[in-house]
Order: C-alpha cells, then structure tokens, then sequence
C-alpha cells in the first residue's frame, strides 16, 4: 500500500546579493513572499494548488506532501530579479523525503 502525506518541501527565499545563487552568511532572508506548489498528487489522484508566505527569515515550508509531481515557484516581485531558478519540478515518492529548494533574489538598482 502507498503511504501518504510523508514528505516536506522547505527552503528558503533570500537576498541574494552577489548572484552566486547560494545563501551565503549575510545574506539576509526575504520575508513575506509567496511561494506556490501546484500538482499531482498520485496518492489521492487529485490536482495540487496552493501558495504560502515565507515567515520573517525567509522561511517556508509543505509538510504532508503526497508522492506525485509538483512545480515549486516564486511569485515575482517588481523590481527583483531571480538569481536561482524561479521554479523547480519535484518528484516525491511514496517514501519520507525533505527536499530543500531555494529562491535567491536582487534587487535591481
């Protein structure tokens, strides 16, 4: 039997002031921006949507992820550009993972 709801997708979206696309010490977190996870979740063969906010660090987090295939993406904010990729494709299985991905960010000048 497939187990459900045993994955977590965490990360963090941040400042990414030198543009190596890597949370480096002093780079502070972005908070208060969305964050999507829209898919299929093979363990209900249901359709996936929903958006949450990064915390005051940058922070955010799906707990009780299913197996099945997500896209992971930032909403995008005037006057920043991306420096990491603005969406990520996950497949979960039906065994326990946590998979970090991260949202770096610069503020154009």
């Amino acid at each position: 039997m497939q187990s459900c709801n045993t994955s977590t997708i965490y990360g963090y979206k941040f400042n990414d002031t030198n543009s190596n696309k890597t949370k480096d010490t002093g780079e502070v977190g972005l908070s208060n921006w969305t964050i999507n996870l829209k898919g299929y979740n093979t363990c209900t063969r249901t359709l996936v949507s929903t958006t949450i906010k990064t915390n005051a660090t940058g922070y955010f987090t799906f707990k009780y992820v299913n197996s099945g295939t997500y896209v992971i993406s930032e909403d995008f904010v005037l006057d920043w550009l991306p420096t990491t990729d603005a969406a990520y494709t996950l497949r979960i299985p039906s065994n326990s993972v946590s998979i970090r991905k991260d949202f770096g960010n610069k503020k154009i000048i």
